[in-house]
């Protein structure tokens, strides 16, 4: 259920700009960052401490980009984030990978969208195979959500016996490391997939 916390000293929040910070979880001690004004909070959530004596934000919101991505950028900054070169960043956006040195010095209140070995889901031919690991390890029963995948070349043979034993079926190509739909191929006959691009 929710619980109104609107109140006389909220309603000067009526133009309310900043991120909001909230206080909620199973304790009620887990910091929050909302970035819309709700009409209400969960039961039990109260509103964070307003921070500091300046009368201006307790917290300013900021991000570090070593790729300019404009969508990234336009979501950030449309809630509230402000762009830095220094340290003190909230959000590092890179599109390469991140070295331990950077992790090593990532503070509590830093993130970024990147981690080590994230190829392993992210390259589609090793999500399949780390799958499949998982799926020997706790049960298939726990991951029958996994259509018929192969990696090929390499399992060729394995999809001609699938194909063969399930004529019906249309089949999807996908480059195992591209990305934003790029070189999918769809089609019901094996000679419609390009075998000669192997991982």
């Amino acid at each position: 259920t929710m619980s109104d916390y609107d109140s006389a000293e909220d309603e000067e929040d009526d133009d309310w700009a900043e991120p909001l910070i909230v206080l909620g979880g199973p304790q009620g001690r887990t910091e929050y960052v909302l970035f819309r004004k709700p009409s209400a909070l969960p039961t039990g959530w109260s509103r964070g401490s307003d921070g500091g004596s300046d009368g201006g934000s307790p917290y300013e919101l900021t991000y570090k980009m070593t790729k300019d991505c404009a969508l990234v950028r336009g979501v950030l900054e449309a809630n509230g984030f402000r762009p830095t070169t220094g340290p003190d960043y909230n959000l590092l956006w890179t599109g390469a990978a991140v070295t331990p040195a950077v992790l090593s010095r990532l503070g509590a209140y830093q993130k970024v969208n990147r981690f080590p070995q994230m190829h392993e889901i992210t390259r589609k031919d090793r999500l399949c195979r780390n799958l499949f690991r998982m799926r020997e390890i706790h049960g298939a029963r726990h991951f029958d959500f996994i259509p018929s995948t192969y990696v090929l070349p390499a399992e060729y043979d394995l999809l001609v016996a699938e194909h063969q034993r399930t004529k019906d079926a249309v089949w999807i190509a996908k480059p195992c490391a591209s990305s934003c739909g790029r070189g999918i191929t769809i089609g019901a006959q094996l000679h419609h997939l390009p075998l000669d691009e192997p991982c």
